[in-house]
């Protein structure tokens, strides 16, 4: 993972707090729900149009709840960009 020196929030014009992060993603991350609710979530999100292309679902585990949420994000960042591209090379080898 990238390391950014000092985390710095900033505050911008939509009150939000920003820091360095390798990419900037959306992600939401759930904790406590069973599947069946996780994927209502995640259809509701999509549905409601925040991106959802760009958006990175994932459920707490064991591991994950050990970790700095900086490193979850970047993780799912990881991933995603993993998905994307083993989608795109499904779809050029048809």
């Amino acid at each position: 993972m990238r390391q950014c020196g000092p985390i710095i929030f900033r505050r911008n014009r939509k009150s939000r707090y920003t820091f360095c992060m390798a990419k900037q993603i959306r992600a939401v991350i759930m904790h406590g729900f069973d599947d069946d609710e996780a994927f209502t979530i995640m259809r509701a999100v999509k549905a409601l149009g925040f991106g959802a292309s760009t958006t990175a679902y994932a459920t707490t585990t064991p591991t994950s709840l050990e970790w700095k949420v900086r490193d979850l994000i970047e993780h799912l960042a990881e991933e995603k960009d993993t998905i994307a591209a083993s989608r795109k090379s499904a779809d050029d080898s048809r």
